[in-house]
């Protein structure tokens, strides 16, 4: 019996899992996260593409994606919260904060940025109720 093939090109940097499992919400891939520790985290793919799309303005990201670096110190601050509570807050919470480490982005290199995270209240339009 010959062994199965998957897909060439692409090599998984931190588990062999890599690509192969699926989130259970929106069907993207996850992909794995190490920490100092050496724990491994599975986020999903969509949350940076979502963090850059309501970023991508020159305020904040400069039409630059966030790296993996960036991405890691938003997962540090989500696992530094011990509680369903906090950690609910900094879902719903308007504004997650990381050190810029992108090169490319030369204007906010090695500096603090606040990135919209999520905010369900409707913009407002400026109408009085």
């Amino acid at each position: 019996m010959a062994n199965i093939t998957f897909q060439g090109g692409r090599k998984p940097k931190n588990t062999w899992l890599a690509g192969k499992i699926k989130c259970g919400h929106c069907g993207r891939a996850l992909k794995s996260m190490g920490n100092r520790r050496g724990t491994q985290y599975l986020y999903c793919t969509k949350r940076a593409d979502i963090l850059f799309q309501n970023n991508r303005g020159i305020g904040r990201l400069n039409d630059y994606p966030l790296t993996d670096g960036e991405m890691q110190q938003i997962l540090e601050q989500i696992t530094s919260l011990h509680t369903p509570l906090k950690l609910n807050g900094f879902i719903n919470g308007r504004t997650v904060s990381a050190v810029r480490d992108n090169l490319e982005d030369t204007q906010h290199f090695g500096k603090e940025i606040s990135l919209k995270n999520y905010d369900r209240r409707p913009p407002y339009d400026g109408a009085v109720d």
